[in-house]
């Protein structure tokens, strides 16, 4: 009797690697697609973050940015309002009106009319935008 591997034996243990090989593909297939979600899901809030941002500034009139939060004040009534980072959310106040969630860190800085936004998720994704300011800058 000869040493080796039926080609029943050889069949099987072929089918079992690529039974294995087959889920290994299913998972990473599923990794990619959840990562994919999760990253098109933080472009959607740092998209809506802007947004709301635009139209919240425009009812302001004096416009400040100092320490990594931006001093809004509408002249006519004195009403000065903050938005700034803390417990990684962003959020305007007096008051609580979070804007943006899971923020790791944040600048801004201003020009002419024109707010930069450097941002960095706790994730470590980091997005870049800029909003259009109606109000003086100072």
């Amino acid at each position: 009797m000869k040493n080796g591997f039926t080609l029943m034996e050889s069949l099987i243990s072929l089918l079992i690697v690529s039974l294995v090989m087959h889920v290994l593909l299913i998972s990473v297939t599923n990794y990619q697609t959840i990562y994919s979600q999760h990253h098109n899901s933080k472009n959607i809030e740092w998209l809506q973050f802007l947004v709301l941002l635009e139209k919240e500034l425009s009812y302001y009139t004096d416009i400040y940015a100092e320490n990594d939060q931006l001093k809004m004040t509408k002249i006519e009534d004195e009403n000065t309002m903050f938005l700034r980072l803390s417990s990684n959310q962003i959020y305007i106040t007096p008051g609580y009106q979070p804007l943006l969630f899971e923020v790791q860190d944040w600048s801004i800085q201003t020009s002419e009319d024109i707010l930069f936004i450097d941002l960095v998720f706790t994730n470590n994704a980091y997005y870049s935008g800029q909003v259009e300011i109606n109000g003086m800058l100072r």
